[in-house]
């Protein structure tokens, strides 16, 4: 039989959460954790909430609820480290889909250029979240996230809705 597990949830009034001047991101809770690793335990659906502090070997110190119960500072600093650990570019423009065979291919603009993603199964490719975006996965596992489909330009909506 598995024994349960208990979460360890942080205080946020009391962590601090900085950078040393080489970068690596350190907490200040009970002791001084030198160097500590985010991770999002809900990544699609909880982006800003229950997020994994770890340390150097990969021990669960504990996990931070909601971001927004953080210091400014602190969560700038978890904001900064997330997006560093899970890069995912944003949609801002959709120039095309189109269906060949089985395949659709999406060429868009995101904040981190151009790209070109190949969907088979457009219902398995794209997750909606929460917010009324869309997180999309092409067939290399390359990921994007439309933060707000009512956002998009007309163009871009009517072509993302020919697909789906």
């Amino acid at each position: 039989m598995m024994e349960g597990y208990e979460v360890n949830f942080i205080d946020p009034k009391t962590v601090k959460l900085m950078r040393t001047t080489g970068g690596v991101l350190q907490m200040l809770k009970d002791e001084k954790y030198e160097d500590v690793v985010l991770y999002r335990v809900f990544p699609h659906s909880y982006s800003h909430e229950y997020i994994s502090v770890r340390d150097a070997n990969s021990e669960e110190l504990g996990v931070i609820r909601k971001l927004d119960e953080l210091t400014d500072d602190a969560r700038d600093e978890a904001i900064t480290e997330l997006n560093l650990r899970y890069l995912i570019p944003l949609v801002t423009k959709i120039n095309s889909v189109k269906n060949e065979g089985d395949l659709w291919v999406m060429n868009i603009e995101t904040d981190r250029g151009d790209m070109t993603l190949v969907i088979q199964y457009p219902h398995d490719a794209i997750v909606n979240t929460k917010k009324g975006g869309m997180l999309i996965t092409d067939l290399e596992s390359r990921r994007c996230e439309i933060r707000e489909v009512a956002a998009l330009d007309k163009k871009s909506y009517r072509e993302l809705m020919r697909m789906i």
